[in-house]
């Protein structure tokens, strides 16, 4: 909760770059909204006229001549008496009287207005939907008021200085003017949804995120890649991803401080935020700075590097793993008609180990059984049942049989070095994920990778493990305690720091160590400038 609180802190740089990647979603809503206030007037508006005429009240005319500049630009009291009393039910009910007018008397008085511009001069207003009837009612309530208020405050002269004339245009038709006004509205709207989209968003979309909020160096940001190929650094090492590739393996070497980084494992909190494609990206670098690389899927669920290489997926990491569990799946090979060679695929369960085997189906022959034949043939099977019920008497481990599969003592279990595919890339091999597993963390959970990883080490000067999500199985978190350091990668607006926070405790909590995070997939607005400084000309 804390977490959540403090990485809603606005500061005005990030306020300031918020709206503007957010810029196309405003320009979007402030137009729609326009064209929703354009709609409005045109379509959903009854058109409103206001008609105005102008007196003066005086009490003489040698009074209206002595009028001093105060009284002619300061309204007193007596303004607001007139105000009052045009609205009265005395005068409103006489104009709808006279004019025969379809209106109640609380109608008819919202639709009059009278403004003081001075002392003794007024403007009456009158609006209707119909433009000659607004004249008509603004002449009347003149003509109704002056009398009234000679009648009141025998004044001598009231003078009508203009009489109010049929308008052209409805005065709340402004077609223009209320564009503007709902494009404000949808800025203010749209504003808003940025505002709240930043608040409710936990996501990581810079490096000085994670810095503040998780202690972890970001190694690299990650342009988002949308070509053709995922081997990036091996088509095309100038590009803006290559590059970014090449800092990371640069920082990489350089911010391990524990002596000599030979074995990094590669992890992210959720499936398609780019962890394989770095991987593979990641070894390629290291292979072609010249050191002898290796590359571990041990995504044994999803592993893809077989894919990306272009090698044999079984056998693989699996495999090996399996290969001294009671568990195993052994491809065999035999030969078929013709010459041809086929692979069948054995199960076995067992307590011991399992050997790969060649099958050699029989042949098939026409001809008749002799009786001489018969009788060798079922001396043969005696001498077989004596042979081995013999051999059952004295073997000191039990022996398990199943259909051409053979056993195999543990001096004879299988190397880490017979898994190992050589790619086209100099320098580079790969350990495929090998068949699908659903129980892998249980085979990891044993030391045979551990081991393997130390025999491993005398032979490559750097092993990339690539790991599944963490957030999807515990393979990652297992690893991450066999390997120099891990590495974790995050997509652009897409990991929670939350989450990231998660990832790295869980992974110090049982003795494994993070030396930073890669952004990864970072919008276009955001590759703009690796294209622009990468793929400038030298003069």
């Amino acid at each position: 909760m804390k977490e959540w609180i403090i990485i809603k802190e606005l500061e005005l740089k990030q306020f300031l770059k918020l709206f503007w990647d957010r810029k196309v979603l405003i320009i979007v809503i402030m137009v729609l909204f326009g064209v929703l206030g354009g709609v409005k007037i045109k379509y959903f508006t009854t058109p409103v006229y206001q008609a105005s005429g102008k007196l003066i009240c005086a009490k003489s005319e040698e009074d209206e001549k002595m009028v001093t500049s105060t009284e002619l630009s300061m309204p007193s009291s007596l303004a607001e008496t007139y105000a009052n009393l045009i609205k009265s039910d005395l005068i409103v009910n006489q104009v709808i009287q006279n004019l025969g007018l379809n209106m109640s008397t609380a109608q008819l008085r919202n639709a009059i207005e009278l403004t003081p511009v001075t002392k003794v001069y007024y403007q009456v207003s009158a609006r209707s939907t119909d433009r000659v009837k607004a004249a008509e009612i603004a002449n009347e309530f003149i003509k109704v008021f002056s009398e009234e208020v000679q009648k009141f405050y025998a004044i001598d002269s009231i003078h009508t200085v203009d009489q109010a004339q049929i308008p052209e245009g409805a005065i709340n038709m402004d077609m223009t003017k209320n564009i503007k006004i709902f494009a404000g509205i949808g800025f203010v709207v749209a504003a808003g949804i940025v505002i709240i989209m930043f608040i409710f968003n936990n996501t990581v979309t810079n490096s000085e995120q994670i810095k503040r909020y998780t202690k972890l160096t970001t190694l690299a940001s990650i342009p988002r890649y949308s070509g053709s190929g995922d081997l990036i650094t091996l088509k095309d090492s100038k590009s803006p991803y290559a590059e970014s590739i090449k800092i990371l393996r640069t920082n990489l070497q350089y911010m391990y401080d524990k002596g000599t980084l030979q074995t990094v494992a590669i992890t992210s909190s959720l499936p398609g935020e780019g962890k394989s494609w770095l991987s593979a990206n990641l070894a390629i670098a290291f292979a072609n700075s010249g050191k002898k690389t290796l590359i571990i899927d041990a995504d044994m669920r999803r592993g893809r590097q077989h894919k990306l290489f272009k090698v044999r997926k079984m056998p693989g990491l699996s495999e090996f793993l399996r290969s001294t569990t009671g568990i195993t799946d052994l491809v065999v090979t035999k030969k078929g008609r013709k010459g041809k060679v086929k692979t069948q695929a054995l199960k076995m369960e067992t307590e011991s180990e399992e050997l790969e085997v060649e099958v050699e189906p029989k042949k098939k022959t026409r001809r008749k059984s002799t009786q001489k034949e018969d009788v060798i043939e079922e001396t043969k099977k005696t001498s077989t049942r004596k042979t081995t019920k013999k051999a059952e008497e004295k073997a000191v481990e039990p022996v398990s049989r199943k259909k051409g599969v053979a056993k195999k003592s543990e001096e004879e279990e299988p190397s880490i070095f017979e898994f190992i595919n050589e790619t086209s890339v100099e320098n580079l091999y790969v350990i495929s994920s090998g068949s699908e597993r659903m129980e892998s963390s249980e085979l990891l959970s044993t030391t045979k990778l551990e081991d393997a990883l130390e025999e491993l080490k005398e032979e490559y000067d750097m092993i990339i493990i690539d790991t599944p999500p963490v957030s999807v199985v515990a393979d990652g978190f297992i690893i991450s305690r066999m390997v120099d350091t891990n590495m974790i990668v995050l997509k652009h607006g897409n990991t929670e720091i939350s989450e990231l926070n998660k990832i790295k405790n869980n992974i110090q909590e049982i003795g494994g160590e993070v030396i930073g995070t890669v952004i990864n997939k970072i919008p276009d607005a955001n590759k703009k400038y690796y294209n622009t400084y990468y793929n400038k000309r030298v003069k």
